[in-house]
């Protein structure tokens, strides 16, 4: 019924809070209706992003950009897909790029900007 809820609110942008930090990418709940959706690893598109499990985070090797479990992102609502009760979720522009996490890691052989799928 939540995804139902939301299906009109494709389009919009929201707050929210990483309650989940996958190698495929980030669960969000968005305020103030309290659903989750993801903001897939391939939608972060600026870098090649690695899971760090110990510290719950997906970090960008070029930039060192971290998005980490209890964070808080503005998100745009996407796509809507009730039949697979799932909310798909991108970074707005105004709040989505959390700081560097200061690890500065460049993968040998980057060639540019891509997004990894995890594994």
């Amino acid at each position: 019924k939540k995804v139902e809820f939301m299906a009109d609110k494709v389009g919009q942008t929201f707050s929210g809070t990483v309650v989940s930090v996958q190698s495929f990418g980030l669960f969000v709940q968005l305020q103030p209706h309290l659903v989750t959706g993801l903001v897939h690893v391939s939608s972060l598109g600026d870098d090649y992003y690695r899971l760090d499990e110990e510290k719950h985070q997906l970090v960008g090797d070029n930039e060192g950009r971290a998005f980490a479990l209890g964070a808080s992102l503005e998100v745009r609502l996407e796509k809507v897909d009730p039949g697979r009760r799932r909310l798909d979720l991108m970074l707005s522009e105004e709040g989505g790029s959390p700081q560097p996490s200061g690890r500065g890691n460049r993968r040998p052989g980057a060639s540019g900007p891509t997004a990894g799928s995890g594994g």
